[in-house]
């Protein structure tokens, strides 16, 4: 008779703590039909995309004094077309309640390229200017291009594609600038 008590004993035990246990959960999908696998967060693609724009609007500051006069009309451009996504981007990151603030200092590396640009001699201001705008626009791109395609915020997302038309046309124009 102690047999089968110790046994309910047990198996009431079990069962109790069983249903103490947390619920399990459904087996992950696999990481190639995960949709958040490789998705980029709102809050890093905000940051990067303003600190990019600071160093378009100031390099492009810098051209309006130095550069030649197709670098000058095409700083114009950056300037107001920067601007307008800096706007347009603080309002989809309150709108959104996006958690992320918007840096307001350069980091080392683009105040060093800030420094160089303010410093180069006029001759090589030219080349310098170009070469910047260049590579800022590619990565401009790819970085709206990732976040259209595998960001967290829909209505960001949406915003990053309706972007995309715009980074096409200023990087082509910036293939076009004077190198020398």
């Amino acid at each position: 008779m102690m047999r089968p008590v110790l046994t309910a004993g047990w198996l009431l035990l079990a069962t109790a703590g069983f249903a103490q246990s947390p619920p399990m959960s459904a087996p992950e999908a696999p990481a190639d039909t995960n949709p958040s696998v490789g998705s980029m967060a709102a809050a890093d693609f905000v940051r990067k995309v303003a600190v990019s724009d600071q160093l378009e609007i100031a390099s492009s500051r810098i051209a309006m004094e130095r550069g030649s006069p197709d670098q000058q009309a095409f700083a114009k451009q950056m300037i107001e077309s920067h601007e307008k996504i800096v706007a347009d981007l603080k309002r989809l990151v309150s709108v959104e309640k996006i958690p992320v603030e918007l840096p307001v200092e350069f980091d080392k590396a683009d105040e060093t390229r800030l420094d160089k640009l303010k410093s180069v001699e006029a001759a090589k201001f030219i080349a310098e200017y170009t070469t910047l705008q260049v590579t800022k626009h590619r990565n401009a791109l790819a970085l709206f291009e990732r976040y259209a395609k595998d960001g967290d915020n829909m209505n960001l997302k949406a915003w990053a594609r309706r972007m995309l038309p715009a980074i096409r046309h200023d990087l082509a124009a910036a293939e076009k600038l004077p190198r020398s």
